[in-house]
């Protein structure tokens, strides 16, 4: 019989000497497997998020102050509703945010990303092309207009900087 990684004879000499068995040690591999196993059963909410480009720029837009990551900036988009696809919702949270249609093409990339137990999202990112320009702002502080070279320099959300790393990569 084992005994915290000895054998219980020697689990026995040392409790006879007032000693106590080495705690087991935790490998980096077994953190890696329960964080694993922790992040398959937390439930991730799918959100797309539109990459817009007009004339070498990428449109971004900062996030309601008031709200959840207040301030920081985005790719506009939202969350995807049940039984909707990544594509019909992201056109539909557009025209809500910004009252403007949008064509949805290539998806960019997916990331998966957990907001310290507050929120677990799979950002999809997809290039879009708005049939018009004339928006109006109603979610958002803000809107800009980035040249690539810029993208980094502005206070991305922690996924949204994963998309525009992603996005640099594939221009």
């Amino acid at each position: 019989m084992r005994v915290g990684g000895l054998e219980s004879r020697e689990a026995h000499n040392l409790a006879q000497a007032g000693a106590s068995p080495a705690p087991a040690t935790i490998t980096k591999e077994a953190i890696k497997s329960l964080f694993c196993v922790r992040m398959s059963l937390m439930k991730f909410l799918d959100v797309g998020a539109a990459v817009i480009l007009r004339e070498g720029k990428i449109l971004l837009a900062q996030r309601n102050r008031n709200k959840f990551l207040g301030g920081k900036w985005e790719f506009p988009g939202g969350k995807i509703e049940e039984g909707e696809s990544v594509k019909v919702g992201l056109a539909r949270e557009i025209l809500e945010e910004f009252g403007i249609e949008v064509v949805v093409g290539k998806l960019l990339t997916s990331v998966a990303h957990e907001y310290k137990s507050v929120i677990n999202i799979n950002l999809h990112a997809y290039f879009c092309q708005p049939k018009n320009i004339d928006f109006k702002i109603s979610e958002h502080e803000n809107v800009a207009w980035v040249v690539p070279a810029e993208l980094l320099n502005y206070d991305l959300a922690p996924a949204d900087l994963k998309i525009a790393k992603a996005l640099l990569k594939n221009l």
